[in-house]
């Protein structure tokens, strides 16, 4: 690969990273602000959002990791991942975890 092509190459992903963030920016703004259409627009159309845990009743002090993939401007995927060891202190036993992670 020449050098003309390497810098090509590595300006065309720095392009693809900064339409992800701005598009992940836009996803904060836009749901945090209850714009829910504008939100909606950032998706692609038969993107998924995952959230694989359900209500507890408890007090649930959770940290997320969301994995936001994004093809060609629009949001592909969002998944959150996050520690199940808050989910059986909330919960309070094994056995209600598994049915609160369903």
């Amino acid at each position: 690969m020449s050098n003309q092509q390497t810098i090509e190459n590595q300006e065309a992903q720095q392009a693809i990273r900064e339409s992800a963030q701005d598009t992940f920016r836009n996803h904060l703004k836009h749901l945090s602000g209850g714009n829910i259409e504008a939100w909606v627009d950032l998706w692609q159309e038969d993107g998924m959002l995952e959230f694989p845990y359900r209500e507890t009743g408890n007090p649930y002090n959770q940290t997320y990791i969301s994995v936001v993939r994004t093809k060609d401007g629009p949001i592909e995927s969002y998944r959150d991942f996050w520690n199940p060891l808050v989910a059986i202190e909330s919960v309070g036993i094994v056995s209600d975890v598994v049915r609160f992670s369903e």
